[in-house]
């Protein structure tokens, strides 16, 4: 049999998030439920089995493969009446509408398909170490470690950062980052996915000569390198020019299993594509 667990969140509805009195989401432990004691009458359940992820509300019950999801996100919604608050959303990102990789997502982004998933859970705030007045911290770490336990990795506490089972979190805060350097430097890394084990000429390809190749097409003097990959920064007007210029070299040195990209994000492990 398939194992289950089951755990029902409180929504942001209306005009403010459902709550229980008191201000705080409470989780009750049942067979085989755990749900969210909430002021009004609407639940939201999710189910979790080695197949798929249900949502299920009062009007509605979908259920999404795990397939079928590219990952998660949270996004930020603000509520003006009398007073303002402030809730963010746990969503589901699915493949068919998953954006693009490596990008800086901003609030303007909200309304795009990669930022209108379904929702997993409601939230107070999504700082780890700030605690929150929503769902209960044990509860909310039980719905994510159950997501993780099926290949989706938590989102750092950010709004609009969507996060990939493909990257870790070091490397697609890296891409971002350079995204947004971009504007301001006009950055333009590139990415030697150099597989290994690596024979001796590999290792001096890695070690020495992609980077003297960089220097002389102007490379940033820092670099960010591993078994798995090595990535260049160029930086400045003529950056974009001096990137293609790198990469067109490169790939007339470097064995034809070696993919060069002009991007931030290395190729993922065989594991996670």
């Amino acid at each position: 049999m398939a194992r289950r667990s089951a755990l029902g969140i409180g929504l942001a509805a209306g005009s403010g998030l459902l709550h229980s009195p008191g201000g705080r989401l409470l989780c009750l432990l049942g067979t085989p439920l755990l749900l969210h004691a909430v002021q009004m009458a609407w639940l939201v359940a999710v189910r979790f089995d080695d197949t798929a992820v249900t949502i299920i509300r009062p009007w509605r019950r979908r259920r999404i493969p795990w397939d079928d999801i590219a990952g998660l996100i949270y996004t930020e919604h603000v509520n003006t009446g009398r007073t303002v608050l402030i809730t963010y959303r746990l969503r589901l990102v699915l493949k068919s509408s998953d954006p693009p990789e490596g990008r800086y997502l901003t609030y303007g982004m909200r309304k795009q398909p990669y930022a209108t998933g379904p929702v997993v859970m409601t939230l107070f705030g999504i700082d780890p170490d700030a605690g929150s007045i929503g769902a209960a911290p044990w509860c909310r770490e039980r719905v994510l470690a159950e997501l993780e336990r099926h290949g989706l990795p938590r989102p750092g506490p950010y709004a609009m950062r969507f996060r990939s089972p493909k990257y870790t979190l070091e490397e697609e805060t890296l891409a971002v980052s350079m995204d947004v350097r971009k504007g301001s430097h006009n950055t333009h890394p590139v990415t030697v996915n150099h597989r290994g084990p690596h024979d001796d000429r590999q290792a001096d390809l890695i070690d020495t000569v992609l980077p003297a190749l960089a220097r002389t097409h102007e490379a940033a003097p820092v670099t960010e390198h591993n078994d798995r990959y090595t990535i260049f920064f160029f930086e400045g007007p003529d950056a974009e020019q001096a990137a293609a210029d790198f990469i067109t070299a490169a790939r007339e040195i470097v064995p034809a299993g070696w993919r060069i990209t002009p991007t931030a994000l290395p190729e993922p492990p065989a594991s996670a594509r």
